[in-house]
Formats: C-alpha cells, sequence, structure tokens
C-alpha cells in the first residue's frame, strides 16, 4: 500500500477545459486542461514493466508523488442513465509532465467525432495504484465533466448564448411585470382609501343626523 496521505493534504482537482456541458468543434485539436491541489505530478512509471510494483510514497509536505490520467468514454446522451464499459473509452492519456502553474494538460490530437462524452481523471500514485487516503469519509479525489463534441460547435454556442439572453429578456419582462402589479397594487390601496374617505364622510354626515334628531326630540319634551 505505501504511505497513506494525511488529511490535511489530500489532492483534490477539477477540469478547467472542457467545462462541464461545453460543446466543441468536432475532429479539431484541443487540449484538456486539469487544475490540481496537494498533488506532486509527473512522477510516471512504465505500466508494462512496473504496474502496482512499488508502493505509494509522499514527498517532504506530505503529498502524494504520482500522476493523473484522463480519459474520455463515449455515451449515449447528456442525460443517459446507461452504465458505461470501462473496456471501451475514446481517449487515454496518462500525463507524465509536472503542473504548470497548478495545471496539467494533455492535448487530444485530431479531436473527437461529434457526440456525446464523459471526460474523468484516474489519479494515481507513481507504480499506478490508487491514492490512499487518512479517512474513509471524503470528497472526490477525481474530477468527471460532460461536453458535447459538434460539427458545428460555433453555431450551437451562439444558440446557447441566445437562449441565455432570452431567459434574461424573461427575466426582465417579468421584473417589468412585477413593477407594473406593484403599481396597480399601490393604485388599488389608493382606491381603498378613496372608499374609507368616502365612507368617513358618510358617517360623519350620519351622526350629525341622529345628533339633531336626538337635540329636537329633547327640545319636544322640554315644551
Amino acid at each position: 500500500m505505501g504511505v497513506i496521505v494525511a488529511q490535511s493534504v489530500m489532492p483534490s482537482c477539477k477540469f478547467s477545459f472542457p467545462a462541464n456541458l461545453d460543446v466543441i468543434q468536432s475532429n479539431t485539436d484541443f487540449t484538456i486542461q486539469l487544475a490540481i491541489n496537494n498533488f506532486q505530478a509527473g512522477v510516471f512509471t512504465n505500466a508494462k514493466t512496473n504496474y502496482f510494483g512499488a508502493p505509494a510514497f509522499t514527498n517532504d509536505q506530505g503529498q502524494i508523488i504520482g500522476h493523473a490520467h484522463v480519459v474520455v468514454e463515449a455515451i449515449d446522451s447528456l442525460t443517459t442513465t446507461t452504465v458505461s464499459d470501462p473496456t471501451k473509452f475514446s481517449f487515454f492519456k496518462g500525463i507524465n509532465t509536472a503542473a504548470v502553474n497548478g495545471i496539467l494538460s494533455a492535448t487530444v490530437t485530431g479531436g473527437l467525432p461529434a457526440g456525446t462524452y464523459k471526460l474523468s481523471t484516474i489519479n494515481s500514485a507513481a507504480t499506478h495504484q490508487p491514492i490512499l487516503v487518512a479517512v474513509a469519509q471524503h470528497g472526490s479525489l477525481d474530477d468527471c465533466v460532460y461536453f458535447t463534441v459538434s460539427d458545428n460547435a460555433s453555431g450551437n454556442n451562439g444558440n446557447n448564448r441566445n437562449n441565455g439572453a432570452q431567459q434574461a429578456n424573461n427575466g426582465g419582462q417579468q421584473a417589468n411585470n412585477g413593477s407594473q402589479q406593484a403599481n396597480n397594487g399601490g393604485q388599488g390601496q389608493n382606491g381603498n382609501n378613496g372608499n374609507n374617505g368616502g365612507n368617513g364622510g358618510r358617517n360623519k354626515r350620519r351622526m350629525r343626523r341622529e345628533r339633531s334628531g336626538e337635540t329636537g326630540h329633547l327640545r319636544a319634551r322640554h315644551h
């Protein structure tokens, strides 16, 4: 097993490209970019001759010494619930270089055909074994995103932007409607005030009539 990573320096990562739900151009070179923390990357042994051949080690900061892999798998759709077959993948790369400003990179030469894909990491120690950490309950040490490859990526991205703008316009229209409703409500309140004022006037006249009637009655009794 080797050295087990302390809880305070467990590695973590996040794809910066492609980002989740990105649309990219088909059959065109692109570079996968992975931001990674608490990981001394770029240490890589020959998997054919030394696979699992030595225990895991950490550096002086307690970070695992190893490397990252990235793997792309074709899937049915962004909403698929079909379990994938790990023996089948569209692209696989072990990144045997160190991170530059915290970013690991892998170029997909020739790109991918149009379709829907899942991109995942397999972070490992130098001799390819999974990273072992000191606690059972922890966040994922790996990352996964879903993206689409299109023959018309720029058009699709434009549609996405238009949809976003339309949603923003709808939000603005809803806000205007809300303001109009608020104004109408205020006008309704003023109408109620008018009604209250009218009721108040009628009540005052009624009270004067009643007092006049009582006064006349008293005068009649006095005479």
